[in-house]
């Protein structure tokens, strides 16, 4: 009998205490750290409605404290969870950048980056698009949305609150499972073209070339939405903000996504829009064709 209920006893420990796969990245995460501990900082954006920290890498010179006379980049992964090919993307651009810095000093005293690997914590975990019942990706604020009824979720609140934190010049979001490289404006619009379509599409063309994807506005590639992170991020701040939708989880389309990314971040301009206004005008007609599956 005792030796019974040591078994359940041991089944049930490991039950409880079994890694999840946020608890993996985690791990991964501390042993980037633990070889740069000078060039990499772990830190927590906020907690989530679960009351977990969504933890983040700074990349830099000197991690430990954010630089804003640096110029910021950002790049933020699962939104969705059932998009987990995001995480091993960030996770080896990460290691790319630290190479690039060991190679050229300049561009490590000159760039900040953050990665947030994973915002929604609890839908990577299960496998499962939306967390706590809601889309993240269709919970931030917008040209055709406005401000009400945005960030139900205090994991994209607190991705509002890191881009107040200070300046990104860039930023990525990365999606799947379609193949494209897509900007702003993603909204329900009969023209999605911002003021600086042309920019947007020349560095977008030169990233399709690296990996093979389509490249155009959300609204053309994609479909029209209200509430993501690549339109909020440009309308509200005027980064440079895309939307990667890997075509797959192979790790050929991972290295291809990588050496996109590099090029990007260090291509880019290296300040934001300074002409970012929304004036299109909203057709909601087009949000019927939004198929809540990207």
């Amino acid at each position: 009998m005792k030796s019974i209920l040591v078994m359940a006893t041991l089944i049930l420990s490991s039950t409880v205490f079994a890694a999840t796969r946020y608890d993996n990245l985690l791990a991964t995460m501390n042993t980037l750290k633990s070889a740069n501990p000078e060039r990499v900082e772990i830190f927590s954006i906020g907690k989530n409605n679960s009351g977990m920290d969504i933890q983040a890498l700074r990349i830099s010179s000197h991690a430990k404290e954010s630089d804003p006379s640096k110029i910021g980049m950002l790049a933020v992964g699962v939104h969705h969870g059932n998009e987990g090919g995001a995480v091993p993307i960030i996770m080896e651009f990460a290691k790319k950048v630290l190479a690039e810095f060991d190679a050229d000093p300049e561009k490590a005293e000159n760039y900040e980056f953050v990665f947030v690997p994973v915002i929604n914590i609890p839908g990577y975990n299960s496998n499962s698009r939306t967390e706590n019942g809601v889309d993240p990706n269709r919970d931030y604020p917008g040209p055709c949305k406005g401000t009400a009824a945005n960030y139900r979720l205090k994991s994209t609140k607190a991705v509002a609150d890191l881009f107040n934190s200070r300046t990104f010049a860039a930023a990525v979001t990365i999606h799947g499972y379609i193949g494209s490289i897509t900007y702003p404006w993603g909204v329900g619009t009969r023209d999605p073209r911002t003021k600086d379509h042309s920019y947007f599409q020349e560095i977008t063309s030169k990233l399709a070339q690296v990996t093979g994807y389509k490249y155009g506005t959300s609204t053309d590639v994609v479909y029209p939405c209200e509430g993501a992170f690549e339109d909020w991020a440009y309308w509200a701040h005027g980064a440079w903000a895309l939307l990667f939708e890997i075509r797959n989880d192979s790790t050929s389309d991972r290295d291809k996504n990588v050496l996109a990314l590099d090029r990007f971040f260090f291509d880019v301009k290296q300040s934001p829009s300074l002409d970012f206004s929304f004036e299109n005008g909203c057709d909601a007609r087009f949000l019927s064709l939004d198929r809540h599956d990207e």
